[in-house]
């Protein structure tokens, strides 16, 4: 299953876009459309719209096989 525009446009208009790196209501580092940096993950200069709207995309794929996004310790 892939999501189609108008679902990314829903999940874009809930998010928010943000082009600098902030804390988001969990205190993680996020950035764009609810991208939470992976370890390691710097982004000091920003995103763009659709560099946001690639990670989006990417962290949508993870959903899109049915692969849950949380792990048991």
């Amino acid at each position: 299953m892939q999501i189609s525009d108008q679902g990314l446009a829903l999940i874009k208009s809930f998010e928010g876009f943000r082009q600098f790196v902030y804390k988001d209501t969990a205190g993680f580092p996020t950035i764009g459309y609810g991208h939470k940096l992976k370890p390691g993950e710097s982004l000091p200069r920003g995103v763009t719209d659709a560099e946001a709207t690639d990670l989006l995309r990417g962290d949508l794929v993870t959903a899109e096989r049915g692969q849950c996004l949380l792990r048991s310790n």
